[in-house]
């Protein structure tokens, strides 16, 4: 890895955690730290596009949205998610959870959705490729559950910000490099029980919006 690495003109990276990573197989060249940044236009929150989102996925009007978008694997910690939404359906709180996204996992994680007693509130879209109709899913989110300490510098959060739409992620992942908790993100320890309990500090926060 070193060696390979090592005969580049340049060496790029996306993320301080990445160029640690890189230090640690043994490269002792220059890297260059560029963040990604993202197309999604900046789009405010808007009742209007969050009615029309409501309606095409049949949600629940009176409770919240919940988002994830990307690869379905358990490699990504989604089944944090599913066992954290399993939780805090057992307390009787009730909320819409939309995946976004194609995956090896898909069938296994529906298959844990019915377990846990919430494929009512859970719903699976496939791949999204429409870009409007992303940024309007993203627009009528509340949180985008990101559990994730194998990305690097995922676009998804950088998008979520774009619509105004908060992330909760894991403190300390890649992920959440340079995010403050409770200022631009909510950030949560690898657990299950702390996951939940982040998610329901986040939506009843009034601060909510403001971080997003």
């Amino acid at each position: 890895m070193s060696a390979f690495y090592t005969r580049c003109d340049y060496v790029w990276s996306v993320s301080h955690g990445t160029a640690n990573t890189l230090r640690e197989y043994g490269y002792k060249g220059e890297i260059t730290v560029i963040p990604n940044g993202c197309d999604m236009p900046i789009t405010h929150k808007s009742e209007d596009i969050k009615k029309e989102i409501f309606n095409k996925y049949k949600f629940d009007k009176k409770v919240p949205l919940l988002l994830f978008v990307g690869r379905l694997t358990f490699i990504k910690n989604t089944d944090i998610i599913i066992e954290a939404l399993g939780a805090l359906s057992r307390q009787n709180k009730r909320f819409n959870m939309l995946f976004v996204g194609e995956g090896e996992d898909r069938k296994a994680m529906q298959e844990m959705v019915e377990k846990q007693g919430i494929s009512s509130m859970v719903s699976f879209t496939g791949k999204v490729m429409d870009r409007e109709l992303l940024m309007k899913i993203y627009v009528s989110s509340d949180l985008l559950l990101f559990p994730s300490v194998y990305d690097n510098a995922p676009l998804v959060i950088r998008e979520a910000a774009a619509c105004g739409c908060a992330s909760v992620l894991i403190r300390g992942s890649n992920s959440a490099e340079g995010l403050i908790d409770g200022h631009n993100v909510f950030l949560s320890k690898e657990t299950t029980e702390d996951f939940a309990l982040t998610i329901n500090t986040a939506l009843v926060s009034n601060q909510i919006r403001e971080v997003g």
